[in-house]
């Protein structure tokens, strides 16, 4: 590979975003592909192909390929408090730019998946599952939760997660998440209104 090449290669991984680039020659046409894991920056091609016209004196096309990754479904907080009189549980999630909250009288593994599922609904996901048994295990460095869901409607369809964080709460929380994960994946979350 030539210089003009090499310093092309190295300006194309810099742009956000790519994570391979690939030089291919077919015909008389140089394929400069690139590689990207989550949605494309706005404008990469425009910039990929700047810069190749100021590398390269050939024929060029520039291809930009890659899977979009799914927005994810993150945890934003999880609290303890006080209400009526009571403790209780609330958790915060966020999934691509949006946030719910759901929160459940109580504290300990089950209400924080109680409340883990209702923010799930507050983003948009259709969960029709309902916590079956949340029980604890032992970890050295933390507090680890395993938990099972049952579908709601009585049918068959149990998911199981574990997670291990710094409260009951929160391992509960992560448990609830990874027990749903494949679930509401591929799922479009659709906020309700009001």
């Amino acid at each position: 590979m030539t210089a003009g090449l090499d310093e092309l290669e190295l300006e194309l991984r810099r742009l956000p975003g790519v994570t391979f680039v690939g030089l291919v020659e077919r015909s008389e046409t140089l394929v400069v592909q690139l590689f990207v894991i989550d949605t494309p920056e706005p404008g990469l091609e425009g910039t990929a192909e700047q810069l190749c016209s100021t590398h390269l004196d050939v024929a060029y096309l520039v291809e930009v390929t890659g899977g979009v990754r799914t927005p994810r479904v993150r945890v934003a907080g999880v609290e303890r408090g006080e209400e009526d009189g009571g403790p209780m549980v609330e958790v915060h999630l966020t999934r691509d730019g949006v946030h719910a909250s759901g929160r459940e009288p109580g504290v300990g593994a089950v209400p924080a998946a109680m409340a883990t599922l209702e923010a799930l609904v507050g983003l948009g996901a259709d969960v029709p599952f309902e916590v079956r048994v949340a029980g604890l295990f032992e970890n050295v460095s933390a507090e680890g939760v395993m938990l099972m869901l049952v579908l709601a409607s009585g049918g068959s369809g149990e998911r199981y997660g574990m997670a291990a964080a710094t409260t009951v709460e929160q391992a509960s929380v992560r448990a609830t998440l990874h027990a749903l994960n494949r679930h509401v994946a591929d799922q479009t979350f659709v906020p309700p209104s009001g």
